[in-house]
This record gives structure tokens, sequence and C-alpha cells, in this order.
């Protein structure tokens, strides 16, 4: 430290730019252990090479030319650090943060110090003086510095600049999305593609954001162990990402990524705790087998005819080589220095790519998908155009079978009618016709009631279902003319009755056979001179109430029938038992549709026969009043 700082005399010659690359300083280098040194040396000068594990501070003097005219100039310092100022002939003209605190990084990225010519001397050289202070394993120093017309410099810088800050930044925004973007496919898809390289988009962010972050969050070397550990796990994954891609995950060479992991988090713990820079070199030089194996598993993949995977293989094939590329040259020529001072790193440039081809799987992805779902919706379409034809055919058949049933049903209902109506007066009628000695009147009495049990079956085949009210009106043109022909008149007040579930044409024509006995009984038996029929609908409008009466001798007294009796069947005198069975006959059709039916004394003389009916559960069933 005796020996005074001198100026070192340097003075290339310009370019055609007219700047000058100042490549050599006389430098004054403080390591935290070990005694001062002084000397001329090359830029750029690495701290860390000569330095390594240890940080320190350091003074480079450069010697600029004298002024030529009023032209102002500008200084580019293409790395610098790790905290810097910067005189210019004993004045401080710029400061990198403060010297000693390992808050800021000025070695990032590029610095311009515009120069007006009122700072330099047209008489004799200028001085420059860069102090440095540097931490350990943080790659401190200086680089060349480039001297010029400020036009030209500014113009350098904006190139330089472009490339180490406005890139990474790009880089962070596009790891950023696309690693979102996979989180997202993977949080709804579970495939361990998205996963992979979501993860490794993630820890991509970390690399280019410390390239432009100057203001470190924590401070060294914990914020280097977290960028460093960031960037071994992005290399990584991405080669596990690229053998997920081509379904090649369950290859040793996926075992051999995922246990480098933990094996450089080690490492990396090693070069900056201890710190031993070396353990770092070596984390990175582990990357290189791993990374080679894996480009070949990639091309042989491509190379196959008939694999699906082979477009994206070969995609892959390109991303991984120039990554490989890449990769050696930051190893040598970055990290290690060999064949000279280059600074700037391509493997983020490089692993950019990888981005892009993830943009291609997922649009690739969802085009096939859109494609297959395209192709299933034809299927289906297809499918249910058959099924509906199937089902239409089937709905085809069983209205056919429908119908056919109905008719077979009708047809059955109208053999029963036939059989229970007109058959059994047919067969009342030949017995009387074989029994010697029946009146003439009797047969005629059974040929008309054999006659009117025929009109009704004729008649109900005419009537909708449930439509009472259009039955009893035809029934009244049926027996109206042998009412008046016995003198009897008909009272008849019949309402609008509604169409009521359960009506069906058997149940209307019970209904009229129940209506027709009645009458029948009146002319028969009641010696009367009017008759009263009435209908009209419950009040709950469920069901409807029937009476039918008259002013005839009325029942005997003593003699009402209830339902299930069978007094007036059991004696009296033979108009009295015929009138009884015919009671019992009505009592059974009442029963056989659920309806209710008495017969009850008339005020003023004669019989009241009530029937009512309901379309309610048996249980919920008014009696009728």
């Amino acid at each position: 430290m005796g020996v005074p700082l001198q100026a070192q005399p340097n003075d290339p010659p310009p370019d055609a730019r007219g700047i000058r690359v100042m490549d050599s300083a006389w430098a004054q280098l403080q390591p935290q252990r070990g005694a001062a040194l002084q000397r001329s040396l090359k830029l750029s000068h690495r701290w860390d090479d000569e330095f390594p594990g240890q940080g320190g501070t350091a003074t480079y003097r450069i010697t600029l030319p004298p002024r030529q005219g009023d032209e102002d100039m500008a200084l580019l310092f293409s790395r610098v650090g790790n905290q810097a100022q910067v005189a210019i002939n004993g004045l401080v003209r710029l400061k990198l943060g403060q010297l000693g605190n390992p808050w800021r990084d000025a070695a990032k990225t590029v610095h311009l110090l515009e120069v007006p010519a009122r700072w330099l001397s047209a008489a004799g050289p200028n001085e420059l003086v860069v102090q440095v202070t540097t931490q350990a394993a943080r790659w401190g120093g200086l680089s060349t510095v480039q001297y010029g017309p400020a036009a030209a410099v500014s113009a350098e810088f904006a190139t330089q600049r472009q490339w180490r800050y406005v890139a990474p930044l790009v880089f962070c925004v596009a790891f950023g999305l696309m690693g979102l973007m996979a989180l997202a496919l993977w949080s709804r898809l579970r495939d361990p593609i998205f996963a992979c390289f979501a993860a490794a988009a993630l820890l991509g962010i970390f690399r280019n954001l410390d390239r432009v972050w100057p203001e470190v969050p924590v401070p060294w070397p914990a914020w280097g162990m977290v960028t460093a550990t960031a960037y071994a796990w992005h290399l990584a994954l991405m080669c596990l990402f690229a053998l997920q891609a081509l379904g090649l995950q369950g290859r040793r060479t996926s075992r051999v990524i995922l246990a480098y992991l933990p094996v450089s988090l080690v490492l990396v713990v090693l070069a900056f705790s201890v710190p031993w820079p070396a353990a770092w070199t070596l984390a990175l030089a582990a990357l290189a087998p791993v990374g080679a194996i894996t480009w070949g598993l990639v091309l042989r993949t491509a190379w196959r005819p008939d694999d699906g995977h082979r477009v994206t293989a070969w995609l892959l094939a390109l991303a991984g080589g120039a990554a490989i590329l890449a990769g050696l040259h930051d190893l040598g020529l970055v990290r290690l220095g060999l064949g000279g001072p280059s600074r700037f790193s391509l493997t983020p440039h490089a692993m950019f790519l990888f981005v892009v081809i993830m943009a291609g799987i997922i649009v690739d992805r969802y085009a096939r998908n859109a494609r297959n779902l395209q192709t299933l919706n034809h299927t289906l379409e297809a499918r249910i155009d058959a099924r509906e034809r199937e089902l239409h055919q089937a709905f085809g058949e069983l209205e056919a079978r429908r119908a056919a049933q109905v008719t077979a049903n009708e047809r059955q209902r109208i053999l029963r009618d036939l059989h229970d109506g007109v058959g059994a007066q047919l067969v009342g009628l030949l017995n009387l016709v074989k029994q010697p000695g029946t009146r003439p009147a009797l047969l005629e009495e059974q040929v008309k009631a054999a006659l009117d049990e025929m009109r009704l079956a004729v008649d109900s085949m005419q009537i909708s279902d449930g439509d009472l009210t259009t039955a009893l009106a035809t029934l009244r043109y049926r027996v109206q003319p042998r009412l008046q022909a016995a003198g009897l008149t008909l009272h008849w007040d019949v309402q609008e009755l509604p169409v009521l579930a359960g009506m069906g044409p058997r149940t209307v024509l019970q209904v009229q056979r129940i209506v027709l006995e009645a009458l029948t009984n009146v002319l028969k038996h009641a010696h009367a001179s009017a008759v009263w029929v009435h209908c009209a609908p419950a009040v709950d409008a469920t069901g409807w109430l029937l009476t039918v009466a008259d002013d005839g001798c009325g029942l005997p007294e003593g003699s009402r029938v209830e339902p299930g009796s069978e007094s007036a069947a059991d004696g009296g005198p033979t108009s009295l038992r015929r009138a009884g069975e015919g009671m019992a006959s009505m009592r059974a059709r009442a029963h056989s549709i659920g309806a209710s039916l008495q017969w009850a004394p008339r005020v003023g003389g004669g019989t009241v026969v009530q029937l009512g009916w309901s379309g309610l559960p048996d249980g919920k069933r008014p009696s009728p009043a």
C-alpha cells in the first residue's frame, strides 16, 4: 500500500463511431483476508476469479484522453459493482448504491454516465476513478469501459440495456403468465405436465428478475441462495417438462432429475454460506449431462416416423439444442471466464423457447380436444337420430298395439253388455215362451225390456267418456214415449254435468240401466201419475247426485230399503217381490261402479230413488242426502 495510485496510460484508438474501449486500469485491491495489492490489470476484472469466497474493495484508475472541442462525451459501464461511485478529475459524478451496503447490487445492469465537455480538461489527460465494494460470490469488479461521443455511447447503452434489462422483463412476464395458466390447467385437469411447467416457469421468474432488480428483498448471501436454487431447479424442471411432453416421464432420467433437486440445494448452500463458489459451478456443471441425456431422448423420439409426438419432439429438440449450447457458453465463457471476458448469459434467452413450446402444446391440446369434441358431438347426434327413429318406430308400434287393445276392450265391453243385458232379457223371454199359458202381456213386457237393453247398448257405443248429460238425454228420448203412453207426466231436470275421470262408457251404461230400472218400476208397480228425474253436480264438484221420484203408492210402511238390505225381496205381495228383484239388480249395478244407492218415501206420497257417484276414493265419497 506504500506505492501511490497513479493513472494508467490508456489511449486505445476509437472505432468508426468514435468510441474507445478502455481495457486496462491501475487498481488497488483489498480483499477481506490478506494484504492489499496494487498493480496494472486488464479489464474486464472479475473479483471472484481473483479472490474466490471473499469480499473486499477495489479502486480502478483509468486515463481518459484530453478533451477535443466542445463535444459532450459519455461513459458506458457494462458491469460494475457490487456498489460503486465514479469520479472524474477528483469529483464524484455517479453513485451506484452506498459503498459496502449489500442491499443494492449495481452489477446487474449497464450504467451510462454522460460527461459534459466542461468536466474534461483539454490541456492533458483526464483521470477516471471507479471505487467499488464487493461481496463474496456476487461477481463484483469492473468490465471494460466504453468512452466516446454521447450520442454514440447512448446508442450502445440502449442496445445493451435492451439485451440485459428489457429482455429479462419480457421473460418475467412470459414465464409468469404461462406459469399461472399452466397452474390453472393443472388445478382443473391434474395433468403432471402442467404442474411441472408451472413450477419451472415460476422459478424462472427469480433468475430473470434478479438480473434487473438492483435492490434485493433479502440481504446477501441469502438472496444469492434463493436465486441460485430457483435457477438450478428451473433448468432441471424444464428437462423434466420435455420428457413429460413426450410421454417419457417414466424414464430413469426423470428420477435422476428429481434427485438433482436436493443435491443442487446442498451445493448452493455450500457455495454461498461457506462461501465456496466452486460448489455453485459444480451444480451448474452437473446439469450438462442431464440436459444432454434429455436432449438425446427427445431426438430419438423425433426420429420415430410413427410417433404421435413427432412435431412436439422436433420443437423440443431445437429448443433443447439451443439451451445446451447456451448453457455451455454461460458455463465456460461467463462462469469460468474461458476464452474471453463475455458477460452476457444466453441461457435465459434459450429457455424462453420452452414458453413458446408450452403455448403451442396448450393450443394443440385445445385444438385436438375441440376436434374430438366435435367428432363426439357428431357421433352423439347420429346416435340420437338413430334412437329417435327407433323411439318413433317403437311409439308407432305401441300406438298400434294400444289402438288394437282399445278396440279389443271395447269389443269385450259390447259383448259383455249384450250378454248381461239383451242376452239376459232374451233368456228370460225364452223361458216364458216355453211355459204353457204365459200371458201375452208378460211376453210383451219382456220383449220391450229386451229392446230397451239393446237400445241402451247401441246408445253406449256413441257416448264419449264421461258425458253423462248426453247419455241421460238419450235415455229420456227412449223412455218418454212409453211414459206418456202409460199416462205418466215426466218432469226432467238434468243440469250440465262435468266430465269426470272414471266415467267411462261402462259406468255411463250402468247409470242408464239404473235409471231405466227405476222408471220401469214406476211404470209397473207405482200406479203414479207423474215422475221426476233430477241430476246435478255434487257440492265439491267431484261427482253428481241423481234422483228419480214418483207420486205413486210408495213402499209399504216400514219397508224402506237401505243398501245391502233384502227385505223387499224376501216376502210380501208378488208385485213387491218383483220390485225387490229390480231393486236388487239396481243395487248390484250401483255397487259395480262404486256408487251409493238408496230408496226413501217421498213427502206427499210416492218413492224417491237416490243415486250418488263421486270420483273420490271410496272412503271420501259423500253419501247422498
